[in-house]
């Protein structure tokens, strides 16, 4: 007898002690019955439909301009590995063990906030969850603080910030934006760019943003699918050398790469939907014409606008996008305004009932919240207002005035969902104190918050 079928006849021989009644016969029909009642399961990937915005009824044919895109190569993709569902016949999952939650990470502990605190920028990830950027007096400058709440704004503290002044006017690096992906990722920037993964602990300068040395970082915004920024080269004496690039990293480190290069065109603004980023673009050296530009994580493409005076733009998702039109000076004041809606991200518009307080304002801001909710920020010589629709853009109203502004402006208007949003009334005030100016008596540096879709708006205090 071979040496194998020894092996076999003794595996055999102590296998018989372990069989049931029935012996391996009956082993192998339940092996043969389960092996004929196994399915493959396919997990689908959930197809999310985009919101419509309400005030749009029939998009409109554009005007002139043709359309234009080009395929990005080269760049990471960004993939979900679908999870394969339990078989039927597969024993059940074992019950979690109970006991405590597992601890949500929240950054440093953080201080006192310190006396004096003036804002100049906000980042919410979500309703609860948010951060400050600002200044407040101190006894070695540059004074540049942020501030962490965890409520909602209804408690702050203060966390480390990076040691760079919010503005510089002899052309040093400053940083004067914030933005954060989670709780752990941030980013200060705008010109220089520093970033920090670990909820603010320790910042670190980025010197090189995508191999473009030194840099200009004039715009950051978050998708699901990374962190997207404009980038220009920075020069010795101030300012950028305007050759602006469309760059996209891992908001888990700090490298990026560029997926689209505008070349003499002038990059207005920044907004995301979803994960598609818009940006406008005034055409060419000379700025003869603006367009508008998205960029979907794959393909870039142009289309044009209703009017070359539209700059402003918000959209709420990948698709649907308000822009705001009309706001170049005319005859020594600023012109009326216009607003238009889009379903298809730009490819057909349709213009929208006036939101008012147009001629003699300036915009500067505009969000969408979805769900019909929406908010303009203007402001003059004499006062400054929040314009908000609860209908789709079909009628606004001013929610929140200001007095005697002074020609004080807004800053970082936006929603964190149809209710919750923020905005920053004079978010210059902070750099102005920081060069040696006094706090003007407009109230500049004041961070106000809203959670009814914009109905009203509370003044934050910055408290511990």
């Amino acid at each position: 007898m071979k040496a194998e079928d020894r092996l076999t006849d003794l595996l055999r021989n102590t296998a018989d002690s372990y069989t049931p009644l029935g012996g391996l016969a009956e082993i192998e029909d339940k092996v043969a019955h389960r092996q004929r009642t196994r399915r493959i399961r396919r997990v689908a990937l959930p197809v999310v439909a985009a919101a419509v915005i309400a005030a749009v009824a029939v998009p409109l044919a554009l005007r002139g301009g043709e359309h234009h895109s080009q395929r990005v190569v080269n760049v990471p993709p960004v993939t979900t590995v679908p999870q394969p569902e339990p078989d039927a016949t597969q024993a059940p999952a074992a019950a979690k063990p109970t006991g405590s939650p597992p601890t949500v990470f929240r950054g440093p502990p953080g201080g006192p906030v310190p006396p004096g605190f003036l804002a100049t920028s906000v980042s919410f990830v979500s309703p609860l969850t948010g951060w400050v950027l600002g200044s407040a007096p101190c006894a070695s400058p540059p004074c540049t603080s942020i501030l962490r709440t965890t409520d909602g704004g209804r408690t702050w503290r203060g966390i480390p910030a990076p040691k760079v002044p919010l503005s510089s006017p002899n052309g040093s690096l400053a940083a004067t934006s914030l933005r954060f992906a989670d709780t752990r990722n941030g980013f200060a920037f705008n010109p220089g760019l520093w970033t920090t993964h670990d909820g603010g602990a320790h910042w670190r300068q980025v010197e090189s943003v995508a191999g473009i040395s030194p840099a200009f970082v004039s715009h950051l915004e978050v998708t699901p699918d990374g962190v997207y920024a404009i980038v220009e080269g920075a020069v010795s004496v101030g300012g950028s050398d305007g050759h602006g690039r469309l760059v996209r990293g891992d908001p888990h480190g700090d490298d990026f790469v560029v997926v689209h290069d505008f070349g003499p065109n002038g990059v207005n603004s920044l907004a995301v939907g979803g994960r598609t980023v818009y940006t406008t673009l005034e055409i060419g050296p000379g700025a003869t014409g603006v367009q508008l530009a998205r960029f979907d994580g794959q393909r870039f493409t142009t289309r044009a606008v209703p009017d070359p005076t539209c700059l402003s733009m918000a959209p709420s998702s990948a698709a649907n996008l308000l822009i705001l039109c009309g706001q170049g000076e005319m005859s020594g004041s600023f012109g009326s305004r216009t607003l238009y809606g889009s379903t298809n991200g730009g490819d057909t518009w349709t213009k929208l009932p006036d939101p008012g307080q147009g001629a003699g304002w300036t915009t500067t801001g505009v969000s969408d919240a979805s769900g019909g909710h929406a908010a303009i920020a203007t402001s003059n010589a004499a006062g400054a207002g929040l314009l908000v629709t609860t209908d789709g853009a079909q009628h606004w109203r001013e929610t929140l005035h200001l007095d005697n502004t002074g020609g004080v402006y807004w800053g970082d208007l936006g929603f964190e969902n149809q209710s919750t949003g923020v905005v920053i009334f004079g978010p210059y005030e902070a750099a102005a104190v920081q060069q040696g100016g006094s706090p003007g008596p407009s109230g500049g540096g004041t961070l106000y918050r809203t959670t009814d879709g914009g109905v009203t708006w509370s003044k934050v205090s910055f408290s511990a």
